[in-house]
């Protein structure tokens, strides 16, 4: 479908300028191209900052709980996140019970991964995207 930009109407006929699809699709491309090279930019940053030491560094994307079981998914940042690693959570601690990397049980989890942490026995965790853990 081709628009015109401004409408034409009897007022300004003659005005609008004729946008093909693929050019706008084109520009939306592009964007979501430098949008994705700034995020990963960002990334890259945040893992060099960390990456001196092998402190497992986890930093959170999203949270999900119901009850007092909890997914954290994010990305680590720096050392090794294994099962058993103790998850601060203020005073208190939980336990990494289960770890996923693309939607797959596994052993562990290491620098440069996206997944997700499961910990259970955690009650009111106040954990927002942005936020890194720092497991013992």
């Amino acid at each position: 479908m081709v628009e015109f930009d401004p409408p034409l109407s009897n007022a300004n006929k003659g005005l609008g300028v004729c946008i093909p699809d693929h050019a706008k699709q084109r520009v939306e491309d592009e964007e979501n191209q430098r949008l994705l090279e700034e995020e990963k930019k960002a990334v890259e940053e945040k893992r060099l900052k960390y990456t001196h030491d092998e402190i497992p560094r986890f930093e959170v994307e999203s949270v999900f709980g119901i009850s007092e079981n909890y997914m954290i998914k994010g990305y680590v940042l720096s050392g090794k996140i294994v099962k058993g690693n103790k998850v601060p959570l203020g005073k208190k601690h939980s336990r990494v019970k289960d770890l996923q990397f693309e939607g797959r049980s596994v052993k562990e989890l290491d620098t440069g991964q996206r997944g997700a942490i499961f910990i259970g026995k955690a009650k009111g965790v106040l954990l927002r995207e942005g936020d890194i853990i720092e497991l013992d």
